[in-house]
């Protein structure tokens, strides 16, 4: 009989190891699932009105442990679907993991808000018959403006030999830039940025750009282009796209 109570006492001690060892698989377990969130691939960087492509997202895994509330916040890799083709309200960098606050409907920018340090908004009318608005983003792409010379066509030099060449030479343009465009019309971003709030573009004839304004004084730039579209009687000016790739 003395070896039953030692009998009862050696299973329970199994069963309390058996359960302690369980639990320590158990809580293991959990540190090594991972969940997988979307986020933005290496090398990629998205802007304002840019849609999200497949190419562009990675799965970003967290252990199941460490993820506390972001299950709440941000939506899962296997909900990429639902993603791919939105447009991005605001920028992203490599390695950023979206939240659901970043694919609601654009919000409403104001003016100033997108502003430099001191600069100020300008806006220009130019010439849509060639330019197309649609093919630039605000707050993005860079521009210069061609400044007609108000001068029309001279003739010829007399040539050497005696004989008025048939000819005739047009002066040079003046070209003023780069600016950074901050709106067309009524667009602040993109047009998907714009269609994505449900408002519709108006005023595509008007570039706003941003020149900078110290001491309430323009910078050279900034002058040189007042004196040219003063020069010209606000006439609408040419447009020169710059390559994202020029620095």
């Amino acid at each position: 009989m003395k070896g039953v109570p030692g009998l009862i006492v050696s299973v329970v001690l199994g069963l309390v190891g058996a359960f302690c060892g369980w639990f320590y698989l158990a809580q293991e377990a959990t540190q090594l699932e991972m969940v997988e969130f979307i986020g933005i691939a290496d090398n990629v960087q998205i802007n304002p009105g840019d849609r999200f492509k497949q190419e562009h997202l990675i799965p970003v895994k967290i252990p199941r442990y460490n993820v506390g509330n972001l299950e709440k916040a941000a939506p899962l890799f296997r909900d990429l679907s639902t993603v791919v083709g939105k447009s991005a309200i605001r920028s992203h960098l490599a390695g950023e993991i979206l939240l659901y606050q970043d694919l609601k409907t654009a919000p409403a920018f104001t003016l100033a808000e997108l502003l430099g340090e001191n600069e100020v908004a300008r806006s220009i009318t130019v010439d849509t018959r060639t330019f197309v608005p649609q093919l630039v983003v605000a707050g993005r792409d860079f521009v210069s403006f061609v400044v007609p010379s108000g001068k029309g066509p001279a003739p010829t030099p007399v040539a050497t030999d005696g004989n008025a060449a048939a000819n005739v030479s047009f002066p040079d343009p003046e070209v003023v830039g780069p600016f950074r465009i901050i709106g067309l019309g009524n667009r602040l971003g993109s047009t998907e940025t714009l269609r994505a709030a449900g408002v519709s573009q108006v005023q595509e004839s008007v570039i706003t750009i941003g020149l900078k304004f110290e001491n309430a004084k323009f910078d050279d730039m900034g002058r040189k282009l007042e004196i040219a579209i003063q020069r010209i009687g606000n006439q609408p000016l040419g447009v020169l796209v710059h390559s994202s790739k020029t620095k």
